[in-house]
């Protein structure tokens, strides 16, 4: 009887401690459960944050005006119609007279290089080519080296003068061409000359 006592307090005691157990866990668990739910409903009770608006400017951004670029200023080479003015002017002091069988320069000879001397001083991109002639009466291989000689002559004076050596180009034309074909005094006179021809960078191409 008292061992039949014994087994039931026993077993009164476990299914005890079971439902103690149970119970605790029980809670636990609702606890858990509780907590998640008010997290979840504290989360979705949050209000949503607005972004700030932008600053506001009190001017407008006003685009950059393009860059007025300055006109350019075209140096333009010397055209035909230049070159036309340009002769045109050097063209009453372009020659040089000789007297019969010499390459002397007179006094007005000269005062005509010096003029070309001058012009050729303000002009340093211009270079020169004195061409030598003579008249129609004497032969050909003298025409060739008297008129040489006198284009040597002007070259040497427009030197003396200052104008460089490697600027100046000579050449003997003889008696190939005449500016007149009258036989006297006054056609062989105007054909006894030393000319002068400016020759521009243009022109040298």
């Amino acid at each position: 009887m008292m061992r039949h006592n014994y087994v039931v307090t026993s077993l009164h005691s476990a299914v005890a401690r079971h439902s103690f157990a149970d119970s605790a866990m029980g809670c636990s668990i609702q606890w858990v459960l509780l907590l998640a739910i008010s997290f979840a409903l504290s989360g979705c009770q949050r209000p949503t944050q607005k972004l700030p608006a932008p600053p506001q400017f009190g001017w407008a951004v006003q685009p950059s005006p393009a860059p007025s670029n300055p006109p350019i200023e075209v140096v333009q080479p010397y055209g035909q119609s230049a070159l036309s003015d340009d002769n045109a002017r050097f063209s009453g002091v372009d020659t040089v007279f000789f007297a019969a069988d010499s390459a002397d320069l007179d006094p007005e000879a000269r005062s005509v290089l010096d003029v070309q001397a001058q012009w050729l001083t303000e002009r340093p991109s211009v270079s020169a080519r004195i061409e030598g002639h003579t008249d129609q009466r004497q032969s050909r291989e003298f025409s060739f080296a008297i008129g040489e000689r006198r284009a040597d002559a002007i070259r040497l004076y427009l030197v003396a003068r200052g104008v460089a050596k490697s600027r100046i180009a000579v050449a003997s034309l003889g008696k190939e061409q005449p500016v007149s074909a009258t036989p006297d005094q006054d056609g062989w006179a105007r054909n006894r000359r030393g000319q002068t021809i400016m020759v521009y960078a243009a022109q040298r191409k």
